[in-house]
């Protein structure tokens, strides 16, 4: 069966968000079934001019970024590549990527042609409400649920991260939904425990909506009651604003020494981070299977997330870690102050998050995903027409 996905991949060593490790995982694990051909279609900034490569059994076919908004060129330059791409190839199945432009539209365009599944990490009706202020945010987010609503019409088959985004898809009327959820790798569960006093980690993509303003404040309280703590922020960003207006905001609570923002690592450092933190906070506004949160609990740190999405799938309050209101500082700041007073506590929450970190396993996602691309292509395309109305 030859597969094409549209999605993120990144060639090297260091990789950006959720949904890139999630398909680069799936990825690595695809290409070891002997009756899959597996391709991807991304877009690349690291390169000069379109290309094709093939790396360890996967033919990567990538797609050079141009300097035009994605609002623009995700719906105009990259889909025609991705569909010109994809047609080239001839696949059996098509399996998109994240919805929304360029992946999620380039398979709904490619839906009339081949047998398609679209994975779904996130719903734009929900990051919407947080993550746009400017005049072009809104033009963008609003396109993009024009896009979300046709993509879920046009695509027979999805595949969601958590159960929290399947109720909230079938209140759009999606129907032939799976959820698979994010795994973890094994060498997570290896890290050591090399905890400085005082270390609190925070790792995802760094934008409005994660939430990072109200970590710092609550930074400021916890510093406040005497107890020395230090952030580190890990993580890429598109928005310059955002990561000036957190550092003036860090500076403005005369906490800028406490706060440290790291960018973008390499998978053996972003592991020492792990390694040294004592207590992981993932403090957003909407999550839907966060893959941070795993990493911190195959880890052996306790961690302290919002009650949002579908963390509350992945946390039971007190147990394996503690949820808090999003926006509540002083919540969050009590959280924080509790388990860093508390080494019993620490470790009981980090034992239990272990263990439910164990029940996430990349096999386990890979094999169910096969499996959906069976039942997708055996449907073949008769009875796919049939569905779609052909």
């Amino acid at each position: 069966m030859k597969v094409v996905m549209l999605g993120y991949y990144t060639v090297g060593d260091t990789i950006g968000g959720g949904a890139e490790r999630h398909i680069k995982n799936i990825i690595d694990r695809l290409r070891n079934y002997n009756d899959l051909e597996m391709h991807i279609l991304s877009i690349s900034k690291e390169i000069k001019k379109d290309s094709v490569l093939k790396k360890d059994g996967v033919t990567i076919h990538q797609i050079k970024a141009v300097k035009l908004p994605m609002t623009v060129a995700g719906i105009t330059i990259y889909p025609i590549k991705m569909i010109r791409e994809a047609k080239k190839i001839n696949p059996d199945l098509i399996h998109g990527q994240m919805i929304g432009a360029p992946y999620g539209f380039a398979a709904g365009i490619l839906a009339k042609k081949y047998p398609t599944l679209l994975t779904i990490h996130t719903i734009i009706k929900q990051t919407s409400k947080t993550n746009r202020s400017s005049f072009y945010g809104k033009i963008h987010d609003t396109l993009w649920r024009l896009l979300e609503k046709w993509e879920l019409k046009r695509i027979p088959y999805l595949i969601v991260v958590s159960p929290h985004l399947k109720e909230e898809l079938k209140k759009d009327g999606a129907k032939n939904i799976t959820v698979i959820p994010n795994g973890i790798d094994a060498n997570w569960f290896g890290v050591p425990n090399e905890s400085i006093t005082g270390r609190i980690l925070f790792v995802g993509r760094i934008r409005p909506g994660k939430g990072l303003e109200n970590l710092i404040k609550s930074i400021k309280l916890v510093i406040d009651k005497g107890c020395d703590v230090h952030l580190h922020v890990v993580g890429p960003t598109n928005d310059l604003h955002y990561l000036k207006y957190l550092q003036e905001l860090a500076k403005k609570m005369e906490v800028r020494e406490h706060v440290e923002f790291i960018g973008s690592i390499p998978d053996d450092a972003l592991l020492n981070e792990y390694a040294e933190c004592s207590i992981f906070v993932l403090p957003s506004s909407i999550e839907s299977n966060p893959i941070v949160l795993l990493e911190a609990m195959a880890s052996g740190k306790p961690v302290i997330a919002t009650n949002v999405g579908g963390i509350p799938y992945m946390i039971e309050d007190g147990k394996n870690g503690f949820l808090v209101n999003y926006g509540d500082i002083e919540g969050l700041a009590e959280k924080i102050l509790k388990l860093m007073n508390d080494k019993k506590l620490r470790d009981f929450i980090a034992e239990n998050g272990k263990k439910t970190a164990m029940k996430y396993s990349w096999e386990n996602i890979s094999e169910e995903t096969y499996e959906v691309y069976r039942h997708v292509y055996e449907d073949k395309y008769e009875l796919y027409k049939q569905r779609r109305g052909y």
